[in-house]
């Protein structure tokens, strides 16, 4: 009993350290959780300082503002040249050149800011294709590195599942060895036991069988003698010669013959002894 008690507790302590490697193995889960976490944040602001160095950079290559104003100022020095030119050889249409002087200049302006706009619109909407590819790539990426950290975990609660069955089963292997040798051993105790029992009741019959025949001869000297030929019918001759080959045969023999004796004795079944023996019994 001490025994099993010892081994339950030995298990109970086993369940507890399993127990608490579960929960270490949950606090890493989560603190991995929080650091991916961090990590796809860090991604994003990454993402969209990238974003913006790509917008200055499309910004500074594709739309030179300083390009822009010469070829403007190029186009009205062009066309100032042709009003002139206009003046000079007819002095009667200078005022329509200026009115058409200033609708030019209003046409580029108005031109300007229509490309500056539909270049504007084509940035941010190249910028939001960027942004939502980047943000795709990052969630495919935490994705991935979450499921790898599940899978990670999964092994290492089926290892820990796996050591504490290994370990519930050597216990329990330990506990049945440890019962069959206390088996055995209570098993070879009450052999020798019985060994002994069956040693002290062969002697014990044996003093009370030589006190019968102690008895016996004393009681039969005042009877007149037997005839010779007579002897080997007498009841005692024949009992006397049972016991010597009692005495003769192997030990195991000699213990299963005592044994049947000391039954007959407890008994009282010796039919072939005469009424004297049966007195003196």
């Amino acid at each position: 009993m001490g025994l099993a008690m010892a081994h339950v507790s030995v298990q109970a302590q086993g369940i507890a350290a399993n127990q608490l490697q579960l929960r270490v193995n949950q606090q890493i889960l989560a603190q991995q959780q929080l650091y991916t976490e961090s990590q796809a944040q860090q991604a994003q602001a990454e993402a969209a300082s990238r974003t913006n160095v790509l917008v200055d950079m499309i910004r500074e290559t594709r739309i030179d503002p300083v390009a822009l104003e010469q070829h403007t100022q190029a186009q009205a020095v062009a066309e100032a040249h042709a009003v002139k030119h206009a003046q000079g050889s007819d002095v009667r249409f200078a005022e329509p050149f200026k009115e058409l002087e200033g609708q030019l200049h209003a046409s580029l302006f108005r031109r300007m800011r229509e490309l500056l706009t539909a270049h504007m619109d084509q940035v941010e909407a190249e910028i939001r294709l960027v942004i939502a590819t980047q943000g795709r790539e990052i969630v495919k990426v935490v994705e991935k590195q979450f499921g790898e950290f599940q899978n990670q975990i999964a092994v290492q609660m089926h290892q820990v599942k796996s050591c504490a069955v290994r370990k519930a089963k050597s216990v329990v292997r330990g506990h049945h060895a440890e019962e069959s040798k206390a088996h055995d051993a209570i098993t070879a105790s009450l052999l020798d036991e019985i060994a002994e029992c069956k040693g002290s009741a062969v002697a014990s019959a044996a003093l009370q069988a030589d006190e019968i025949l102690h008895k016996f001869v004393s009681k039969q000297d005042a009877v007149p003698p037997v005839p010779v030929d007579q002897v080997s019918d007498f009841p005692v001759v024949q009992f006397l010669s049972d016991t010597v080959n009692v005495a003769a045969v192997d030990g195991e023999s000699s213990t299963s013959s005592d044994d049947n004796v000391l039954s007959e004795l407890k008994e009282g079944t010796f039919a072939s002894l005469d009424g004297d023996i049966l007195e003196l019994l």
